[in-house]
């Protein structure tokens, strides 16, 4: 399943040169995101500046007033000049694009204009084919509403880590669990300061090549996806979308976007479900586990991420942790257990400051 943008559209933008060219090394893109027809300011839009090939090379949120900031090195500027796009996206709207100028010298103003898209999560019934077979017109459409939305967050997580916009304290921990799931021991535990992705894992193409499990040194190696692995095209591209509702306690009031890989995908992958506010279609938390020829490699191996907008704009990693079988342990009463798990995680415990590029 792929996104697909709404195409080139007038807007409102404004392009200069941070100082002089023998001083400076910065082009400077300024403007505003609005709401289209009203003109209302759209407060917390991510917007970026992304080059021919799909990356990001810059990105910010809009304020409370609707007006952003941007810099791109002058070079990059330059070297792909006729390639770069403008991207304004924020939940609820269709994404709006525009290609950049090719010279910086100047203003040349444009606005962003965002089109609001209703939310159609509520009262949701259908379900697609989950062997990617034919799909429902109706379920087809939802599950690409759920697909938008999800990846909207998940840029803007990428963009606050990518660009530092968030300063956070954070706990990290280790700890060892029985078969049952008990608590055996924490190996480490440590809290600190942190600006950047909470935990990083190998490139999407080489997980959906070769694996998210792979043979170490010490045992088996599990990867648990990113950000930037769920948006990526190799991700997209061998996973089958359906949607799920929240039968659990904890998943009431959300609607679920599940995935798995596709059909006669010979390397060990991952499945799971994105779990999305339905009255604001939010995305607030990913569970995965891992998979071999359809059936679960081990139950207890898992992971969840849990996701939180900021409210102004920038979207957050708040709580992670991936669990993983391990050899045989001795526990404190020096009985031999056939199985322990080793659980990393951590979590945000307060936010120090948001700033903006």
């Amino acid at each position: 399943m792929k996104a697909s943008s709404k195409g080139l559209v007038p807007l409102f933008l404004a392009v200069l040169l941070v100082g002089e060219l023998s001083a400076q090394d910065f082009v400077r893109i300024d403007g505003r995101v609005l709401e289209r027809v009203s003109d209302r300011p759209i407060p917390g839009a991510t917007v970026m500046v992304r080059g021919g090939e799909g990356e990001v090379l810059a990105g910010t949120f809009s304020a409370p007033d609707g007006t952003f900031h941007l810099r791109i090195p002058v070079g990059t500027f330059r070297a792909a000049a006729d390639e770069l796009q403008l991207i304004a996206e924020r939940i609820g709207y269709d994404e709006t694009l525009v290609a950049l100028p090719t010279s910086f010298e100047g203003i040349q103003p444009f606005d962003l204009r965002l089109e609001p898209r209703p939310l159609v999560l509520a009262g949701l019934e259908a379900a697609a084919d989950p062997r990617c077979g034919s799909t429902d017109p109706a379920a087809a459409n939802l599950i690409y509403g759920l697909w938008t939305d999800a990846r909207v967050a998940l840029r803007a997580a990428v963009v606050a880590g990518d660009e530092g916009l968030v300063r956070f304290r954070t706990r990290v921990w280790t700890r060892t669990l029985n078969d049952r799931g008990q608590l055996l021991r924490v190996a480490h535990n440590e809290e600190g300061e942190a600006l950047r992705h909470p935990f990083h894992t190998l490139l999407p193409r080489e997980l959906a090549e070769e694996g998210y499990v792979r043979e170490g040194e010490e045992g088996w190696v599990f990867h648990a996806p990113d950000a930037n692995v769920l948006l990526s095209e190799s991700f997209a591209d061998t996973h089958c979308f359906s949607l799920e509702r929240g039968g659990l306690l904890r998943n009431r009031g959300m609607v679920g976007l599940a995935f798995e890989p596709l059909p006669g995908h010979s390397h060990i992958d991952i499945r799971g479900v994105l779990w999305m506010d339905e009255r604001s279609g939010e995305l607030r938390r990913i569970e995965y586990d891992y998979v071999r020829d359809g059936e679960a490699l081990e139950p207890r191996a898992r992971g969840e991420i849990e996701l939180r907008a900021l409210p102004d704009g920038p979207w957050i990693v708040e709580r992670w942790w991936i669990r993983t079988p391990v050899g045989g342990v001795v526990d404190d009463r020096g009985r031999m257990l056939r199985y322990h798990y080793r659980e990393r995680g951590g979590e945000v415990i307060e936010i120090l400051g948001a700033m903006r590029s």
